[in-house]
Order: C-alpha cells, then structure tokens, then sequence
C-alpha cells in the first residue's frame, strides 16, 4: 500500500527551498518501504491533481495536504487518513 507524507509548508520552509512567492505551498513526499521521499511533489490548495514520476496521486492525499497548518504534516495513506509514521 503507497504511503505518503503530506505538509503545509511554513514561509520558512518555502524560503529555506527558494520558493518564497510559491503558489504550491503544500508538499507531498511518496515514501518507499523504510519511509523514505522517494518522490516530492508540490500543490496548490486549487489543485485537483498531481502526478510524480509517473504515479498519479489520489486526490484524499491532495486534499490531506491541504488541511494541514502551516508548518505541519502527517503521514497518510491513499485514502489521505491519517497512519503512524513507522
């Protein structure tokens, strides 16, 4: 089962990656097995749809990003609930 890491990033993440006027203020990580970003992808709070390398992300994860505070995150699943991080 895919998992993912899903944030809301803060003005000092977005300055710290060199996006500080970034419309896609929410990150998501594709985790491999040992809970690794293997792939990051960011979007919009507008955004109904984001592929990363070639996997197209379900939209319960886009959305479970986007309902994050800024400056938080969780992991989730591919239905964007809420899992232990290992």
């Amino acid at each position: 089962m895919p998992r993912f890491f899903v944030m809301h990033l803060s003005e000092q993440d977005l300055c710290d990656r060199g996006q500080v006027n970034s419309q896609k203020p929410f990150e998501i990580q594709m985790l491999d097995k040992q809970d690794r970003a293997r792939a990051v992808g960011y979007v919009s709070a507008d955004d109904e749809s984001l592929e990363i390398s070639g996997y197209k992300i379900p939209t319960p994860v886009i959305e479970a990003a986007c309902r994050q505070v800024a400056g938080r995150g969780e992991y989730v699943d591919e239905q964007g609930m809420s899992i232990k991080a290992f």
